[in-house]
């Protein structure tokens, strides 16, 4: 039985000893229980490798010896050299574990480096430490997950590293890097999960950017993520980022939040909130085309409520579009309004520069309530936007203080 294409590409890599073993191997033992598995010959080179998998009728234990261990070792070597992805599958979850790698499944928290260096086995997979793997810089195989004891926990990052999503599940773990680097998210979904009541940091010196396309993209969970540094930036490609499930992001010190479409803050029922003191947050391009907006407490008929809190720095909405589907800072869904929904601009300092600030909704059996304090700070037009002449349309409130 012939090699598919896909698995020609990854045991090219291989020895032609070690190629014509797997050859013979494939062809005169792999049919025997194939048929059984209703695998093609690639998926069950996978299963053999990965060995044990939760199958409702697992493989007896002899087959894995189709190979010899030497075959197997080449092959799994060739796979994480070449990597090709089987459709549908999924990558792991990789735990990180510095502190204690020789005791099965349990997750010691600690610090230490992450890179992709041989012997640098601080990634717990199962039960089995290993390196971090992934295919190059741009293109992960796994989500890495921080667990373990709460505490202060510093993590280097080395340039090029790539991973599909990262989720925190304690407090402490910061990770940095002495110069500037890229961290390559390339997912959909939650690119950055945190626990609820749970903090992390990025930065300094973290640039996290994304190669996925298309919706959703997020920041996701109940906790506290700090993104903090002048070398520090999270920035989306040509998606809406959504700040969602509760999480209070915190940007300072110089970093910078970007999307070039919309940004979304609060879409569940538990409180979202940004807080910019020294960062820098840009959403939209100049496009008269499409609507770029922020939008505060995004829903119509969930109970939701967001907050934007500008310290200092500033936030800036380059959205100029007037037409089918406005631009600015926007309160609440488009969609008619069943729930009760709240969003509030707190302006401390800093500046905030959008179109427009308004409400799209019209409220049928729930509640929009939108509120701007102006406590401090500039708020300013977009140059160029086409609907300055509307500026604040059915806000609910705008709160003049003492200095605002």
């Amino acid at each position: 039985m012939p090699l598919e294409p896909e698995a020609k590409i990854a045991t090219a890599m291989i020895s032609p000893a070690a190629q014509r073993e797997i050859n013979h191997k494939m062809n005169h033992h792999f049919p025997v229980f194939l048929k059984h598995w209703n695998f093609t010959a690639f998926d069950q080179v996978f299963f053999v490798l990965k060995q044990p998998l939760n199958h409702p009728n697992p493989m007896p234990t002899r087959l894995p010896r189709v190979l010899s261990r030497a075959a197997l070792a080449r092959l799994r070597l060739a796979f994480v050299s070449a990597f090709v992805i089987l459709p549908g599958m999924r990558g792991a979850s990789l735990f990180w574990d510095p502190a204690n790698i020789s005791n099965g499944a349990t997750i010691d928290a600690g610090s230490g480096t992450w890179d992709t260096v041989a012997g640098n086995t601080v990634w717990n997979n199962a039960g089995t430490n290993t390196v971090w793997l992934q295919t190059n810089a741009t293109t992960a195989l796994h989500t890495a997950i921080f667990a373990g004891a709460d505490g202060t926990y510093p993590v280097t990052l080395v340039s090029g590293l790539s991973a599909q999503h990262i989720t925190f599940n304690n407090s402490g773990y910061t990770l940095s890097a002495p110069a500037p680097v890229t961290f390559t998210l390339n997912s959909l979904g939650p690119l950055i999960t945190i626990a609820p009541d749970k903090v992390a940091t990025i930065g300094p010196n973290v640039a996290i950017v994304t190669t996925a396309t298309g919706n959703p993209i997020s920041i996701a969970g109940g906790g506290t993520l700090n993104v903090t540094g002048s070398s520090t930036k999270i920035q989306v490609g040509a998606n809406n980022l959504s700040l969602t499930s509760g999480p209070l992001v915190n940007v300072t010190n110089g970093a910078s939040l970007i999307s070039p479409a919309q940004l979304v803050i609060g879409t569940s029922t538990t409180a979202t909130h940004l807080t910019v003191d020294g960062g820098i947050v840009t959403t939209g391009t100049r496009s008269t085309t499409s609507a770029q907006n922020i939008v505060l407490a995004n829903s119509s008929s969930i109970a939701t409520t967001a907050t934007l809190t500008i310290k200092a720095g500033s936030v800036t909405n380059n959205g100029i579009n007037r037409g089918t589907g406005e631009t600015g800072l926007r309160f609440g869904s488009t969609a008619a309004t069943t729930s009760a929904i709240g969003g509030t601009v707190n302006l401390d300092g800093g500046t905030l520069t959008v179109a427009r600030l308004y409400e799209a909704a019209t409220v049928t059996t729930g509640s929009l309530v939108s509120t701007i304090n102006l406590n401090g700070g500039t708020l300013q037009v977009t140059s160029g936007a086409l609907n300055a002449a509307n500026f604040m349309n059915n806000l609910d409130a705008a709160n003049v203080k003492a200095g605002g």
